[in-house]
C-alpha cells in the first residue's frame, strides 16, 4: 500500500483509480521484475513503456480493454 500511496503522490492526478490484479496476468512481468530488481540494487528509477491488452495478459497503464 506504500507504494501504491507514493504512486498516487507523484502522478498528481485529481481522480486515481488503482486496479489489483494477480501477477500471473500482466503482460511483461518479467521486465517489471527485473526493473525493480535494479532499483532494489542500485537505486535507479527506469521508465516502464505501457502496453495493450490482449488475450494473453493484461497490460499495465494501456487504459484499454481486454481483446478476445
Amino acid at each position: 500500500m506504500r507504494l501504491v500511496g507514493d504512486a498516487l503522490h507523484r502522478s498528481q492526478v485529481p481522480i486515481p483509480v488503482v486496479g489489483i490484479l494477480p501477477w500471473g496476468v500482466v503482460n511483461k512481468r518479467e521486465e517489471l521484475t527485473a526493473l525493480c530488481r535494479l532499483f532494489e540494487s542500485t537505486g535507479k528509477q527506469a521508465n516502464y513503456k505501457s502496453t495493450q491488452c490482449n488475450a494473453e495478459g493484461v497490460g499495465l497503464n494501456s487504459g484499454a480493454p481486454i481483446d478476445r
